[in-house]
């Protein structure tokens, strides 16, 4: 969080031996690893592979070695490969997951997407709830327009920018983005807000959002824009608008937004305009 207060707290028994900008704290960790049973490496993307493979081989884990013995390795891979492409990303990724003894990953897509890049062994297992609990946030009762939130790190494959455009074509509707700017998405994202056409209906709240921000923003809204290919886990009851790159999955979803459909004013494109009508209606219907 911010103030650097972890939103879940950590693990009691936690060391923290490993620096980003000292590549001999990976090897030294990794030696002092080598009489355990097995190591978990947490997979986010593919900058921290030479690390991880760097932690593995220091500790002597059996298919890195050249005696074949040591600790088990397992990686949990948040994304088996990153949402935008990288040069380097697929291959760097494949030789990762060769090398390791097994791959866990969070839906049956990315398990076809470990094996294709030679993970030999892969579990799927669902996501737990990771945020903390307590009393659910009082819901007040709404009639009226569609109130979207598009929560989380704001990046380019999400799609907001389409959400925008569609928006304009569509009035009532209002929406709060809410979370870290990626890259150059800042910009691009206020001056889309900022058009005459959207005045007074969208509320851009950057930066890290904090825990206990969630309940009261989750509240006060309808449909939560998601990106996932696959149902999230989560208990706020909310419809989801699901964004670019995902697929329908029952009735939370009303229609697809695609980036890569190939139309060259996505402002126009009905059926991105076609979403933001549809799931305004189904609120308003309620």
């Amino acid at each position: 969080s911010p103030g650097g207060t972890p939103d879940v707290p950590l693990f009691p028994r936690t060391i923290r031996s490993m620096s980003w900008r000292r590549p001999d704290t990976w090897v030294r960790t990794g030696r002092r690893l080598q009489d355990v049973d097995a190591i978990i490496v947490v997979h986010v993307m593919p900058i921290m592979i030479p690390g991880s493979l760097t932690l593995l081989q220091a500790a002597g884990v059996g298919r890195t070695s050249s005696t074949g013995l040591g600790p088990r390795s397992i990686v949990i891979a948040h994304n088996v490969l990153p949402h935008e492409v990288h040069a380097g990303a697929e291959a760097m990724t494949r030789s990762f997951l060769r090398r390791v003894d097994a791959v866990v990953v969070h839906s049956d897509e990315e398990a076809r997407r470990a094996h294709e890049h030679d993970a030999r062994r892969v579990v799927v297992a669902d996501l737990p709830p990771h945020l903390p609990g307590g009393p659910p946030a009082e819901r007040p009762e709404h009639h009226g327009p569609a109130r979207l939130l598009a929560l989380g790190t704001v990046r380019h494959y999400k799609g907001i920018d389409l959400l925008l455009r569609a928006m304009m074509r569509v009035p009532g509707v209002t929406l709060t983005i809410a979370g870290e700017m990626w890259s150059d998405t800042g910009p691009l994202i206020r001056r889309l807000a900022a058009d005459r056409r959207l005045r007074g209906r969208v509320e851009v709240h950057g930066g890290y959002v904090p825990a206990e921000r969630l309940p009261e923003l989750l509240a006060r809204h309808d449909v939560e824009g998601q990106d996932r290919q696959h149902r999230p886990v989560h208990g706020h009851g909310h419809r989801h608008l699901v964004q670019r790159d995902a697929v329908e999955e029952g009735a939370h979803v009303v229609d697809r937004v695609d980036r890569h459909a190939g139309h060259a004013d996505v402002a126009g494109h009905p059926r991105v305009v076609a979403v933001v009508a549809a799931v305004g209606r189904q609120v308003e219907g309620d």
